[in-house]
């Protein structure tokens, strides 16, 4: 998720910090001893902007510490612990950066977003009266939910979400991101009214956000990515013993990809995309990692039961080749199901900067022709030539303006500006099915230089081994964002889920194997292309008439409209939309045997939807459109600028979109007093503690509805909602608890090979 503080530059951490700053101070001095230029201190002086109101991205939040009730005080002196594990270590060594002095000389606290969330629930749990044990574990225990990646808060399910035969996977799981993202909101109100955030003037908000804020990425572009760092990336107060540690390697991350950005305009230039040695340089510091995706996880009881013999050699066989047989269908989510809408004006259509990590995800074969095409699809001809920028902002935007050039709009462009998987190597591929293959390819990852042996490798859809995390299952990396809870982060998980399966049967049974998915590096490019092709809205790919990928010759079979290239000789020319519908004619023609078939069949029916009406329909048009309608601006995204698109994007998902998701949450609340919970005496007293009856939760929930949709909500109010949602975690947990053990049937734990089924979730 992404968090902003909204307020004046006086009152906001961020801006008090970068004008108190060592570097903004020297800055200064050089500016007035005539050692720097007026441009320098002025991009930083136009971030602060002159309005007295503003949404700073990821700025930390300042509040008394006496605000705190004792349990939050005692949260935060054990996560300021040096090791947690060992607390004769004593405190951490940053401490000063976390508790500082006002002007009157009583201790401020100085925390990130991600954080105040955590000490948030503390501190509602410990107010009056107090919590029945059940409940106070289950607030104890999900506090531990509520990470920090980068300095966004990341949040993890508060409990494994389970389907039986009533209940499918997709809304079961929609149902706990939905009290999730309740619940995050209600204790960012919390923050906001009892800890007296807004009182100083900050408010915080945290809202579902795939890019980074315009504004953030104008501050990777002005600061020093040391400073950047230090602003911008986690403490790693929560989640971690060591968090000092765990701090040190988010730094890293940081380092590491900003340099992968300046070996990528090499690769580039030895593609053939960079004809010119005139390039427009990166900045040193990189944005990429405020970028937000969704991960879900699905974990097979069977499969976990089937490798738990220290069967890891076999486990990795079939989970690399599960991996890449998936990594053929993630096309068909990317746009439909999530999206990362963005607007790419004339003036930044350079290699360089919109290609973003691709040298290193793709074949400098597949890298030329992606780049080919993307710039005869961008609106940027003139007598049918396409036309690139020179670099020089001045003569690009008279260009522009004189030529009417406009630049592109992408549907998904968090998977292009973020490293989501590197490209193998000759000597090691990564997904051989060898158990230390990931390793060794990092290693030479790292001897190119844009790589980290300590990061763990990337990848769009990753395996999760049993001997490593206690279950068997695969992570789905490939989400950005959801319009709607129900509306598609519930059918996308169900398609998740089926995908997956066919993926896991073909492996299972040896009707496709490693050979028939090689291992080389342009075969996995070859697959891959697809899926960037998709984010960027590039309707072309080409594939080789005699391709090795068994597999993708079966796909391109289905592929209507596919003819060989004149162009490029030997290569077929695919649309990548004719490509999703044969997918989904593949899935419909051999689905796995056990499965929900009349399930499945509104699920593709659903998808051949949004891919044939993708403007009404489907996640990026329905976001797109909504966008543009914040604006009352043109219905095509292409005659909006880039500046006033990208802002009104992130000013919609900051306000409208939120609220939407708020209020579909909330309604998901009601359903589940209504239909789903189970009355039994331990509910009854809890919810006579909270002073609701038997019908109270339903009738409570209505009465507030429209204030909580206003954000206007009383303390009481607010903490007997807070509770109420406590109690229904607790519910949820303990359904899927007793029918976890029910929902295989006995031939599907007797024959593995026919049709694992998923059905631990946990998502984050």
């Amino acid at each position: 998720m992404q968090a902003v503080v909204q307020g004046a530059a006086h009152t906001v951490d961020l801006p008090q910090i970068v004008r108190e700053s060592n570097f903004y101070t020297n800055l200064q001095r050089q500016f007035e001893a005539g050692e720097a230029s007026s441009s320098s201190l002025q991009r930083i002086e136009e971030l602060f902007g002159e309005k007295s109101q503003q949404a700073w991205p990821n700025s930390w939040v300042r509040l008394p510490l006496d605000r705190l009730s004792a349990e939050a005080r005692r949260t935060l002196e054990q996560d300021l612990r040096r090791d947690k594990s060992r607390p004769e270590k004593g405190q951490r060594t940053d401490v000063s950066r976390f508790i500082i002095p006002d002007k009157n000389g009583a201790k401020i606290l100085r925390i990130p977003v991600s954080y105040l969330l955590k000490l948030a629930l503390a501190d509602a749990m410990s107010c009056p009266p107090t919590l029945e044990d059940s409940i106070r574990q289950v607030g104890t225990r999900i506090q531990q939910c509520y990470l920090n990646d980068n300095v966004s808060p990341e949040i993890l399910s508060y409990y494994v979400s389970t389907p039986t035969r009533n209940q499918r996977l997709g809304k079961l799981v929609a149902r706990e991101a939905g009290l999730r993202y309740l619940l995050t909101q209600l204790l960012v109100a919390w923050a906001n009214g009892p800890l007296g955030l807004r009182e100083s003037g900050q408010e915080v908000v945290v809202y579902c956000s795939a890019r980074p804020p315009v504004l953030q990425q104008r501050f990777s572009e002005c600061l020093p990515d040391t400073f950047y760092r230090e602003l911008f990336t986690s403490p790693c107060l929560s989640g971690w013993d060591v968090g000092e540690d765990k701090q040190q390697y988010m730094r890293s991350c940081h380092e590491i990809l900003s340099r992968s950005r300046w070996h990528a305009i090499t690769k580039l230039r030895d593609s053939g995309a960079i004809h010119t040695d005139l390039v427009v340089l990166p900045k040193l510091c990189d944005a990429s990692l405020a970028n937000n995706g969704v991960h879900v996880t699905l974990g097979s009881r069977m499969l976990g039961e089937l490798f738990a013999d220290d069967r890891l050699e076999e486990e990795k066989w079939i989970g690399d080749l599960t991996t890449k047989i998936v990594e053929h269908f993630l096309p068909l989510f990317v746009g439909t199901y999530s999206a990362a809408p963005y607007r790419i004006d004339f003036e930044n259509f350079h290699a360089e900067k919109v290609l973003g990590f691709l040298p290193h995800q793709l074949h400098a074969t597949h890298l030329r022709m992606f780049w080919r095409r993307w710039k005869k699809k961008a609106r940027n001809r003139v007598f049918r030539k396409s036309l690139s920028p020179s670099g020089f902002g001045w003569l690009d935007r008279l260009l522009a303006q004189t030529l009417r050039l406009k630049g592109d709009y992408v549907p998904d462009f968090r998977l292009l500006d973020y490293f989501v998987s590197p490209l193998s190597t000759h000597k090691s591929p990564a997904l051989s099915g060898q158990i230390d293959s990931a390793e060794r390819l990092k290693n030479d990852l790292a001897e190119m230089g844009i790589y980290d042996t300590r990061l763990p490798l990337y990848s769009l859809f990753r395996q999760r081994l049993v001997n490593a995390v206690g279950y068997s299952g695969f992570e789905g990396r490939h989400f950005s964002l959801f319009p709607s809870w129900q509306q598609d982060f519930a059918p996308a998980v169900e398609l998740q889920s089926l995908v997956t399966t066919f993926a896991v049967c073909k492996a299972l049974s040896r009707k496709l194997t490693h050979h028939d998915i090689p291992n080389d590096p342009f075969e996995e490019s070859e697959r891959r292309q697809f899926i960037f092709a998709t984010a960027a809205g590039v309707p072309t790919v080409y594939v080789r008439s005699h391709t090795k990928n068994t597999f993708l010759q079966q796909i391109l079979a289905h592929t209507t409209k596919t003819r060989l290239s004149r162009r490029y000789p030997g290569y077929y020319r695919v649309l990548v939309n004719e490509y999703r519908h044969a997918l989904v004619r593949i899935l419909r023609e051999d689905s796995p045997q056990g499965s929900d078939t009349e399930c499945h069949t509104d699920l593709l029916q659903d998808l051949s939807s949004r891919l044939h009406h993708p403007r009404q329909e489907s996640a990026a048009g329905r976001l797109t459109g909504n966008v543009l309608e914040s604006i009352s601006g043109p219905q095509n995204p292409i005659l909006t600028s880039g500046e006033m698109f990208n802002e009104a994007s992130d000013r919609y998902a900051r306000t409208q979109l939120r609220q939407n998701h708020t209020l579909e949450a909330y309604d998901m609340l009601i359903d589940f007093w209504k239909q789903d919970a189970n009355l039994n005496p331990h509910v009854h007293r809890q919810l006579g503690l909270l002073g609701l009856g038997v019908s109270g939760p339903t009738r409570f929930l209505q009465r507030i509805r429209r204030k909580v949709a206003e954000e206007n909500t009383t303390h009481e109010d607010l903490l007997d909602l807070i509770r109420l949602v406590l109690v229904t975690i607790e519910q949820s947990e303990a359904g899927c608890e007793n029918i976890g053990g029910d929902s295989m049937s006995p031939s599907t734990e007797r024959h593995p090979q026919r049709f694992p089924s998923f059905h631990a979730t946990p998502i984050h």
